[in-house]
């Protein structure tokens, strides 16, 4: 987790609380995000400008510099003084690629009494008070002198030669819409039974009531044993199946969507290398859903919600073509994330229900890189969550065949045979 700081000119640089610097740091991956509000002592209201990097109080207009550090650092940036190429220190190495990495086109940093606008698009900084313009580059850390005098004084970064991507080229776009009319009986292919097809005096096991009392139909799920019956009536099925997305009985999973509201994936790739992934990039996820209206499933069916935006990382490599893969699916499955508390507010928005990666650094610890075990974790988690064993083990063996099942939608789980009628509109 990165370490958000303000300025008093009285002490120093003071840290943000875990929850605020959570707050700022989720925005800050976000390019589209400007302004965060904040309160901190005794409830006074704070605005931050994540474009300026300045905190102003909304009640007295006076505005204090704001920065971002992080605890290591993967890239190398330098300015160019007229002569030589001079390093950026660590702090502002970091804010640079995490502003760089989230798509930011600008940011601003605070070096002593100097405040600089950094231009991420033409690579220069300004002073804002002398209007000095300077070149900057950046490149991997542990780049050999021989490569980093490759990078011209306008270059962007030192770049591996890889084939031809279309998530080098553009974002692929996933939309998920929560709003359809699930067909239970093709995804778990249940049986329909006819009247002396099942026990006499057998019951529902949902409700405890006759089977096919009252004229009700009777459905066998293929789950089903002589030592461990899975038979109910339809009616109680359909209201119990969509909730848990197992077996009553037996709690076999179906592949059924999942919790998630209305949303949409972006896959695209980056220059910046995750920890341990070295000169490869590295894939960016970033999950957008709006605010919305609570569903049937949901735990307050008919109040609002709201959305939240989050930025995910992987590198572009075998390891993060299984996770981006198995995210993909997860997400057509609708199980990545739900309607629940916020930790921090009380209210009810979107949040994690599958663990997923947030930085490029950090370790496990942080949800971050380098961590050799996270993609055995996230198979475990989603067959737990319902995905076929099939879509677990099938993983692709190169960047091309990744945007190839991203493009035909290839290994989906039955779970995405809904249909588009919609019951509420979400807004």
């Amino acid at each position: 987790m990165a370490v958000w700081q303000w300025l008093d000119e009285r002490v120093g640089w003071i840290e943000y609380s875990t929850n605020v610097a959570t707050d700022l740091e989720s925005a800050f991956a976000l390019p589209h995000v400007t302004e965060v509000s904040i309160k901190l002592l005794a409830g006074k209201k704070y605005v931050v400008n994540l474009h300026d990097m300045a905190q102003c109080n909304m009640h007295t207009g006076f505005s204090r510099p704001v920065r971002r550090m992080a605890s290591t650092v993967s890239e190398r940036w330098e300015w160019h003084s007229g002569d030589v190429w001079e390093a950026m220190d660590s702090t502002h190495a970091a804010q640079l690629s995490a502003a760089m990495c989230a798509g930011r086109a600008t940011t601003t940093i605070y070096i002593k009494r100097w405040v600089y606008r950094v231009d991420l698009q033409q690579m220069q900084q300004r002073n804002t008070h002398t209007g000095k313009v300077r070149s900057l580059r950046r490149y991997p850390v542990g780049t050999s002198s021989a490569a980093r005098s490759s990078v011209a004084p306008a270059g962007r970064s030192v770049r591996v030669v890889q084939p031809q991507s279309k998530l080098r080229a553009a974002p692929h776009r996933e939309v998920f819409d929560a709003r359809g009319v699930v067909d239970l009986a093709h995804i778990t292919s249940w049986t329909v039974l006819h009247p002396g097809e099942w026990p006499s005096n057998a019951q529902d096991p949902i409700v405890l009531s006759d089977l096919g009392e009252d004229g009700e139909v009777v459905v066998r799920l293929p789950c089903h044993t002589p030592a461990m019956p899975c038979l109910f009536n339809r009616s109680t099925l359909e209201q119990a199946l969509p909730r848990t997305r197992k077996c009553p009985s037996c709690s076999q999973p179906y592949a059924l969507p999942g919790p998630q509201p209305s949303g949409t994936l972006h896959i695209q790739h980056s220059d910046q290398s995750c920890v341990g992934h070295d000169g490869v990039g590295s894939l960016l996820l970033r999950f957008e859903f709006p605010n919305g209206t609570q569903g049937p499933n949901d735990p307050e069916p008919g109040r609002a919600y709201r959305g939240t935006d989050r930025l995910c990382v992987y590198p572009d490599d075998e390891v993060g073509w299984t996770a981006v893969a198995l995210l993909f699916r997860g997400f057509r499955m609708g199980a990545l994330f739900k309607v629940g508390t916020s930790v921090t507010t009380g209210a009810k928005r979107v949040v994690w229900v599958v663990h997923q990666k947030t930085r490029h650094d950090g370790g496990a610890t942080q949800h971050g890189w380098p961590d050799t075990e996270y993609v055995t974790r996230l198979k475990s988690e989603l067959m737990s969550l319902g995905m076929p064993a099939e879509h677990i083990e099938e993983t692709p063996r190169s960047l091309q065949t990744l945007e190839a099942m991203l493009s035909q939608g290839q290994g989906i789980c039955p779970s995405t045979a809904v249909a588009t009628k919609p019951t509420q509109p979400h807004v």
